[in-house]
């Protein structure tokens, strides 16, 4: 079986639309698919239709942001019920959020000289997903910006456009999923710059939360690298997770392409009802 749990399309910060997104994964071989656009369900019904045409078994998901500490941090919810009262609130606070960060980036461009900036808000009213992708995109696309590396060097944490988030914390987002019927994973582990007693300290209390896998297997991800998440998987009884983190064609690693879990490494999708 060909797992991908980490999808991301045009609902979120993903190039292709949700179907465009299930026929690419079913021309890949994939067979089990999650779309898991960050802080939105909104492409899930498509998604879902589409994936039945290609026989695909399809997994209703979704990628929240959130806060550990002082440390921004990605849970996925997987096999979630996208009606669910309790994780729509949740999400709406998330896109309120979002919405505040975005107003304070443009802010700051304005500050920078870039008086126009208000278009990125405008363009945005209807509620659509938001967030550094959008005004990378803009300096890209309205050339004060070379390159999206530039753009994201200025925004991202140290940069001069850079707004810390306002996130809710690990145990809201994940109470949000459970109460959708989801499972809580803790994405891209190897991302949040943490060290070894760091990466226990935020699996001790992501399980402690009601958290049950992490992704062991995401993007490009090293043999190394899965021994290293493998370990903690072991020490903290997690399931394993696998999932492309697939955004576009030309980044990453292609949908259905990452690296199997090893044997000893129950799947997350084990936990399905």
């Amino acid at each position: 079986m060909v797992y991908d749990l980490h999808t991301h399309s045009t609902a979120s910060d993903g190039i292709l639309s949700a179907k465009e997104l299930v026929s690419r994964a079913a021309e890949r071989n994939v067979n089990v698919l999650a779309l898991t656009d960050h802080d939105t369900v909104s492409g899930l019904e498509e998604a879902s239709l589409t994936a039945k045409q290609f026989d695909i078994d399809f997994i209703n998901g979704i990628e929240i942001s959130a806060k550990w500490q002082f440390f921004e941090i990605h849970i996925i919810g997987l096999n979630i019920d996208p009606n669910n009262e309790s994780l729509l609130k949740g999400l709406q606070s998330q896109q309120y959020a979002r919405h505040k960060r975005l107003e304070s980036m443009v802010k700051k461009l304005k500050e920078n000289g870039i008086e126009n900036a208000d278009e990125i808000i405008q363009s945005y009213k209807s509620g659509d997903h938001v967030g550094r992708p959008t005004v990378a995109k803009y300096l890209v696309e309205n050339e004060h910006c070379e390159t999206y590396k530039e753009a994201y060097s200025s925004l991202n944490r140290g940069g001069d456009l850079y707004v810390e988030p306002n996130w809710e914390f690990m145990q809201y987002a994940i109470s949000w999923i459970t109460q959708a019927g989801g499972v809580a994973v803790l994405a891209h582990p190897g991302s949040y710059g943490l060290n070894k007693p760091g990466f226990s300290g935020i699996l001790r209390d992501f399980q402690r939360f009601g958290g049950q896998g992490v992704e062991v297997c995401y993007g490009p991800c090293s043999k190394a690298a899965i021994s290293r998440w493998a370990y903690y998987a072991r020490k903290f009884k997690l399931h394993g997770s696998i999932g492309s983190d697939f955004h576009r064609p030309t980044r990453g690693i292609e949908l259905g392409r990452s690296r199997k879990l090893p044997k000893d490494i129950p799947g997350v999708w084990e936990l399905f009802k």
